[in-house]
């Protein structure tokens, strides 16, 4: 009788952790879509949960046997590819999955050392402190064959603090506004257009309250402004000095705003507790909490999330991409009395919408997501860059990227791309051959590393030895031809040889 009763033990425990087994397999089935069938691509399977990546090679199709659970899938091959993000069920069951593969997109140089806030003007860049003065917004002047690009301050006989920016079919506009007590320069609230590289004033706006910071975005035919303080909110038509109130409130005092952002016709306001500046240790142990609120033509909605997002945007039909800590895309099904999570993204700087386009910053890269089904292109990789911010425009971007050497204003367009100016641009700034190096548009700048001064005593001043500048000159000279400067368009053209 126990014999019996250890051998039926004995069978369920095996029945059972064979059940056990097989609820924790499943396939993952990836097709590519875009790229040549009989091209052989590299597949980076990496588990959401443990962070672990397997990498596998094989053609335009792949079928592989994973432990259940959440992965992001990174595909490569002949100079395409695309992301997704795959939930796998278990029992052997084969998650299917088509991901888009594409080129990477034409990007240019068209600005050193931009500050925290970018526009493109009349194919110029203008940068700027966010709610800096408006007479220290900067201009990067274009380079030419003879001349590198350049900053200088912008033309403005006003001046005030820049509460925001925004575009309207096609200008930029700057809402501005003027210190308690200095009345005499303005009216306490303006609007300002950009026309070149000057600021002219439209006209006043009324129903703002002097000294208060404004969140302001793009809305409908004009813009927005919600006040940082008390979240009241205002819709100025672009012709308009007079605002409609748009109801943004919620009943809660003890939140802060954080941030807001609009999409078509949807306004959206984070308020959270945590603003990253309390000392207090009360404080400090609070759980986090944030509330989103959104109106959509009127309707307002109110959501609640355990974490702060820096940057979030509609991303489809009720669906929200937020991005937040740590480092991660949160992506949300709206409509229901709670947000529901669909999936994340791991490693995400920042989300933007381009267009009709929702841009993921990655520390990696940069995806054009398709939320709904969870895949994206990749329009830029960072390669030897890392991220230092990102301005949406009207179908392109503008994306600041640092290295060592510095940082720079990249646009990224939509035009695909094999050649990628920037990754071979810092190759050459690696070069111990170069003491400086500048790129926008076609132009590549070099300034030759010809070492130390000597004295010519024929000259009787001290410069550069002829032999030094030969010798540096050959040597960068094959090493840009090596990269293929000439032969993608660009002109090299070397200072001080």
């Amino acid at each position: 009788m126990i014999k019996r009763i250890v051998i039926v033990s004995g069978i369920l425990i095996i029945c059972l952790l064979a059940i056990l087994f097989a609820a924790n397999q499943s396939y993952i089935a990836i097709n590519t879509e875009g790229g040549s069938a009989d091209t052989e691509y590299t597949y980076e399977i990496t588990d959401q949960k443990s962070g672990k990546t397997s990498t596998k090679v094989s053609g335009a199709s792949l079928k592989t046997r994973v432990p259940r659970g959440s992965y992001q899938v990174l595909v490569r091959g002949s100079g395409n590819s695309g992301f997704a993000v795959i939930k796998t069920s278990g029992f052997f069951r084969t998650t299917t999955k088509t991901v888009p593969v594409e080129r990477e997109k034409v990007r240019q140089f068209v600005g050193q050392n931009p500050f925290s806030c970018m526009n493109y003007v009349d194919s110029v860049l203008l940068s700027y402190n966010c709610n800096g003065r408006v007479n220290d917004i900067q201009v990067h002047v274009p380079a030419t064959a003879t001349s590198p690009s350049y900053t200088q301050k912008i033309s403005s006989i006003f001046d005030g603090y820049i509460q925001g920016s925004f575009e309207n079919q096609g200008t930029t506009y700057l809402v501005l506004s003027i210190p308690p007590g200095t009345e005499g320069l303005g009216p306490p609230f303006g609007l300002y257009k950009i026309n070149g590289t000057s600021v002219e004033f439209q006209h006043s706006l009324s129903g703002l309250t002097q000294g208060e910071l404004y969140a302001i975005k793009p809305f409908k035919d004009g813009f927005v402004a919600i006040s940082r303080k008390t979240g009241s909110t205002s819709y100025f038509p672009i012709t308009s000095k007079t605002a409609e109130a748009i109801d943004m409130s919620f009943d809660n005092s003890d939140l802060s705003l954080v941030a807001a952002n609009t999409s078509g016709n949807t306004i959206m306001a984070e308020y959270s507790n945590d603003i990253g500046d309390s000392t207090d240790q009360k404080s400090k142990n609070q759980k986090t909490k944030t509330v989103l609120v959104i109106n959509t033509d009127g309707q307002k909605a109110t959501y609640e999330f355990p974490t702060i997002f820096s940057s979030f945007v509609m991303c489809g039909d009720n669906l929200l991409c937020a991005a937040g800590e740590p480092d991660t895309l949160f992506v949300y099904q709206l409509g229901g009395k709670k947000p529901e999570l669909q999936y994340t993204i791991s490693g995400t700087q920042a989300v933007a919408n381009v267009g009709t386009s929702t841009i993921v910053v990655r520390s990696s890269d940069v995806l054009r997501l398709d939320a709904s089904s969870a895949t994206a292109t990749i329009p830029y990789s960072f390669g030897d860059y890392s991220y230092c911010g990102i301005a949406p425009l009207a179908d392109s971007f503008l994306l600041c990227i640092r290295s060592d050497k510095g940082t720079n204003a990249l646009l990224i367009g939509s035009a695909d791309t094999e050649y990628k100016i920037d990754q071979q641009v810092s190759k050459l700034e690696q070069s111990s051959d170069v003491k400086n190096l500048g790129a926008y548009g076609s132009y590549v700048f070099i300034t030759p590393n010809l070492g130390p001064l000597v004295y010519n005593e024929r000259t009787k001043s001290f410069g550069y030895s002829d032999a030094a500048k030969e010798a540096v000159g050959k040597r960068l000279i094959q090493q840009v031809n090596d990269l293929g400067l000439k032969e993608a368009g660009y002109q090299p053209i070397y200072l001080g040889l």
